[in-house]
């Protein structure tokens, strides 16, 4: 296991290195050692978080980790979620926590996939125009029931509302799936929470989609920073 300062200190490498081949073998969540393993999220339109399991990001390396009480965490550094995931909503530069999947081992089930960050919005009042800050936090599982409401224009911005009642014709379910072994996909259901000066509100979380991915030793390339070496990677 790499040491943890030495670990910490090579997070921004995730985004910024060039990318060698992957296999396409899923995550194995059964595997005891701590390694790096790879993710891609799921992107179709943002407006129509009802398309499921069909274009995906390209691909970025994360830690993972498992523990003595049957969960697996996995790590994804806060800079992919600013300079890459969330890179037009205006993110506040060093704001983003990592991205944190905690999975049971067993089941498959995502416990909880979160994040915490602030974006930065401007508020057009007609005769004046003023910046604000809004924190938001994610919170993501494939044990909960979630949907989404048709999109609202809020500070400008086109934004899907979170629902979780799912019977009701005004929420459009999205159902979760727990991780699938076979192919590594998985689908954790959840909202954004958006805590601003003039108003707070849930929008759904369309980063609880993705896929995961083992990385073969055959295609690791040693990356040397700081006397430490780094997996470059990218799926074939």
């Amino acid at each position: 296991m790499f040491l943890h300062a030495v670990r910490w200190g090579l997070w921004w490498l995730l985004f910024v290195c060039p990318l060698a081949a992957v296999s396409a073998e899923p995550m194995r969540l059964n595997d005891p050692n701590p390694r790096w393993v790879v993710v891609q999220f799921e992107d179709s339109p943002i407006d129509r978080p009802d398309l499921l399991d069909g274009v995906y990001t390209r691909p970025f390396a994360a830690w993972l980790e498992p523990d003595d009480q049957g969960r697996v965490t996995v790590r994804l550094n806060g800079d992919i979620l600013e300079k890459d995931l969330f890179r037009e909503n205006d993110p506040v530069a060093g704001s983003f926590s990592d991205f944190l999947w905690v999975f049971d081992r067993e089941t498959g089930d995502v416990v909880s996939a979160a994040f915490s960050g602030t974006f930065s919005y401007t508020i057009n009042w007609g005769f004046v125009k003023s910046a604000v800050e809004a924190k938001v936090e994610a919170r993501m599982a494939t044990t909960r029931q979630g949907g989404f409401r048709p999109a609202r224009r809020i500070f400008g911005r086109a934004l899907i509302g979170y629902c979780e009642d799912v019977e009701s014709r005004r929420c459009q379910a999205v159902p979760p799936r727990r991780y699938d072994a076979g192919r590594g996909y998985v689908n954790a259901v959840g909202y954004l929470s958006i805590d601003s000066p003039v108003k707070r509100f849930d929008t759904f979380s369309a980063v609880g989609e993705a896929r995961f991915s083992e990385i073969s030793r055959e295609s690791r390339v040693g990356l040397t920073r700081s006397g430490a070496e780094f997996p470059e990677v990218r799926v074939r």
